[in-house]
């Protein structure tokens, strides 16, 4: 394996170290890979983040931090005799960038210990990005964080959530956009003062941590697939094929990266949403991440179109897919779980081609035309194609859509619940960076 130094003076990882990693992807030994039983998911990541941090980090550290990052489990189990579900919900929040998010808390710990300006940690994003990042960091009380979101854009249940966390977790209300939220932060980053009397960390869902995270969940999941789906349903070589929403940062790339580590998968479907018209426009992060990943796997001659099936999804529509999943296996899943499981049976069923209005069009000629993968459009090798289906979020913050659709409601874990006594009214700021500069200075 070859190993991809990290930088010991800053945390933040730049876009050169993870560009390296994704342009040269290293391989897993194959005695790892058919390891009999397979590796157990904190085993896997161990082999996954050494590749990158072996000349950083003692590996008794970083196998340290995996475990503190990593307490919960990682369920793979089958919801219909070719169907598996990687259920990435039993973190702290509840969605899948809980991974990410414990181990950038864990590497910021590890790497700022030292550090001689106090240390803060800046971030603005999606509600659950930001509620990930919040309860990775609730446990260091000696990072300050400060989390911003758009007004009247957060659901309540994970506003209330937000706002149940410990002092030193810092909520705003920004009145503006998420664009706004970034633009504010970005000014931050760049001012002088800021940074001659703190140490500003600013995460990034796409962030090698990010990245890595998810490679070790897709590589447990296709190894653990792999060693029961002969006596599941009798197919002893299986064509892994994984789903993952396109929405889901770095989600997709990191299950190509998982692939060209030598993990046992196929391809790939993801779903995006046809309100757009070019998937390419809309996810235009992910499709650069793929890009590199592609040009840089130089021992194989495959391309995006050869691997990965695009399907455009109405998501005014996304009930049905929660209604036919539960009629069919019984389990309740997210609308981003139900789209792929729908897709998948789509494909299994016969009904992939462009006239199923699912599969995202190509250019080619000057004219668009319809395109899937060879383990789509090959009968033989279709029969032999298991899918594992990435569960990006509880569904439990989605309860109205699920109740509407199947007439039951999911179950809400403990841990989402919240003490209404001690909540905290949501703070307001203005896209001031004078206010937010005043602020990070007023802690120290």
């Amino acid at each position: 394996m070859q190993s991809f130094s990290y930088p010991k003076t800053l945390l933040q990882i730049d876009q050169k170290a993870r560009d390296a990693f994704l342009h040269n992807v290293p391989l897993l030994a194959q005695t790892f890979i058919y390891k009999d039983p397979p590796p157990s998911f904190r085993d896997t990541a161990l082999e996954v983040f050494k590749c990158f941090f072996q000349d950083s980090i003692p590996e008794s550290d970083l196998y340290t931090m995996i475990a503190q990052a990593f307490p919960f489990k990682v369920p793979v189990f089958p919801i219909d005799p070719r169907t598996y579900v990687l259920d990435l919900t039993h973190g702290n929040s509840g969605f899948c960038t809980d991974f990410g998010a414990q181990m950038t808390a864990q590497l910021v710990n590890y790497f700022y210990r030292q550090s001689k300006l106090p240390l803060h940690v800046l971030f603005a994003g999606e509600a659950f990005e930001i509620l990930s990042l919040a309860q990775a960091f609730a446990g260091l009380e000696d990072i300050h964080s400060t989390f911003l979101y758009p007004s009247g854009e957060v659901h309540s249940s994970i506003e209330q959530l937000l706002y149940s966390q410990p002092e030193h977790i810092h909520i705003f209300q920004i009145d503006g956009t998420l664009t706004d939220c970034k633009a504010l932060i970005q000014k931050i980053a760049n001012d002088t003062e800021v940074n001659h009397r703190l140490e500003l960390f600013i995460p990034d869902t796409v962030q090698i941590s990010y990245l890595l995270s998810y490679i070790c969940c897709y590589i447990y999941a296709a190894l653990t697939v792999q060693s029961r789906a002969g006596y599941d349903n009798n197919i002893e070589l299986p064509r892994l094929i994984v789903g993952i929403p396109m929405r889901i940062p770095g989600g997709l790339s990191a299950a190509v990266a998982a692939q060209q580590m030598n993990a046992p998968i196929s391809g790939f479907l993801t779903t995006v949403d046809s309100m757009y018209k070019s998937s390419k426009e809309a996810y235009s992060e992910e499709y650069t991440l793929l890009n590199k990943l592609y040009q840089g796997h130089k021992a194989k001659t495959s391309t995006f179109e050869s691997d990965i099936a695009i399907y455009r999804f109405n998501q005014q529509k996304k009930l049905d897919p929660i209604r036919s999943c539960h009629e069919r296996t019984g389990y309740l899943i997210s609308p981003a779980a139900a789209e792929l499981w729908h897709v998948w049976n789509e494909v299994k069923n016969g009904l992939q081609q462009s006239g199923s209005g699912y599969v995202e069009p190509r250019k080619t000629s000057g004219r668009k035309i319809a395109h899937l993968p060879v383990w789509i459009t090959d009968s033989t090798a279709a029969r032999s194609c298991i899918s594992i289906i990435m569960e990006p979020s509880h569904p439990c913050f989605y309860t109205d859509a699920i109740k509407t659709a199947t007439g039951k409601e999911p179950s809400v874990p403990h841990r989402f619940e919240y003490n209404l006594q001690i909540l905290k009214e949501p703070a307001v700021m203005r896209t001031s960076p004078n206010d937010l500069k005043e602020w990070l200075l007023s802690l120290l």
